[in-house]
């Protein structure tokens, strides 16, 4: 049969397979170029393609994309490719939390097709395990089911903690004497610290720097901050009271 031109220089031919189980099934195809010429020979495969009812060669899943990645409680969207086509549509779930002990796998929705690339979408709750988590991708064929396995992405959902020293200790609730800095430390638990802002009684919100910590004059002062992570989880803000 003659093939069907797709695209480039791929050609492709859809073939019903009618032979019993067992049988091992493979191809050979002649070429003719643009001039007319043929290649002498039939080329084809030294091995089987396929056995009917077996599979020697399950279709390959590619991840295309987790965003965002890492990701609060909100839409994560989650693409793939597969290096052929699937039967149906294939179940995508995503266990979060599974490298720190998650056991529970909620579903994600499909949301669309293009080709061979797959579309989905999952939901993350403020109530699911953080930390690495799997997306599990099933596509049960008749004959020649895919599978795939990916844990790049990172859920986070809890708001990182941001902690305020005065003069290089603890802030204590006693009346300093002289100018007191104070430095703000930032941490987080499953992702990294994005930003920290802060101010000082009644003046703008700043953008915090260790080279250049606030310095407090005599009087009695009330110092606001909070941090953002690298998901995008905002922490409720602070206050430090220094006189």
């Amino acid at each position: 049969a003659q093939m069907t031109y797709q695209s480039g220089d791929t050609f492709t031919q859809t073939l019903t397979i009618s032979q019993p189980t067992g049988t091992a099934i493979a191809a050979t195809c002649r070429t003719t170029d643009e001039k007319g010429s043929q290649n002498l020979e039939p080329q084809g495969d030294a091995y089987p393609l396929c056995v009917v009812d077996q599979c020697n060669n399950p279709p390959l899943i590619t991840m295309d994309l987790t965003r965002p990645n890492p990701a609060k409680a909100g839409a994560v969207t989650i693409g793939f490719t597969a290096d052929r086509a699937l039967q149906g549509t294939p179940s995508v779930s995503v266990k979060p939390g599974s490298q720190r002990g998650g056991t529970t796998a909620y579903p994600a929705l499909f949301v669309s097709k293009s080709g061979n690339s797959y579309t989905y979408e999952f939901d993350v709750q403020s109530s699911y395990t953080n930390g690495a988590s799997d997306i599990n991708i099933n596509s049960q064929g008749q004959n020649c089911p895919a599978g795939k396995v990916d844990n790049t992405l990172v859920i986070d959902t809890a708001a990182p903690a941001t902690t305020a020293a005065c003069n290089g200790a603890a802030c204590l609730a006693r009346t300093y004497s002289g100018s007191v800095t104070v430095r703000l430390s930032c941490s987080d638990a499953t992702t990294s610290c994005g930003t920290t802002s802060y101010s000082v009684d009644s003046g703008p919100t700043l953008a915090y720097s260790p080279a250049s910590p606030p310095a407090l004059q005599s009087g009695q002062h009330t110092v606001r901050f909070f941090s953002v992570d690298a998901a995008g989880n905002v922490e409720p803000p602070r206050t430090q009271s220094v006189h």
